[in-house]
C-alpha cells in the first residue's frame, strides 16, 4: 500500500494524477486499514492528513466528498 502512495504522490506532482482521484484513493486506504487494524490509528490519520492537504493544495471542493 505505501508503495501506491508513493506512486500517488509522484504522479500528483508530475501533473499525471488528477488530484481529486489522489484524494479518493488516499481516502480509500485510510478506510482500508482503518478496518483491517483498528488500532493503526496513526496511520489513518497521516493518509487522512494527506489527502486533506492535498485537497487545500488544489483548492477543489468537489473533491471533499471523495
Amino acid at each position: 500500500m505505501m508503495n501506491h502512495v508513493e506512486n500517488i504522490r509522484t504522479r500528483v506532482v508530475d501533473g499525471a494524477e488528477d488530484p481529486t482521484n489522489a484524494v479518493k484513493r488516499l481516502r480509500d486506504f485510510a478506510k482500508t486499514v482503518e478496518r483491517l487494524d483498528p488500532t493503526a490509528l496513526e496511520l489513518v490519520a497521516l493518509l487522512r492528513s494527506a489527502a486533506d492537504e492535498l485537497l487545500t493544495t488544489v483548492g477543489r471542493p468537489d473533491a471533499a466528498a471523495a
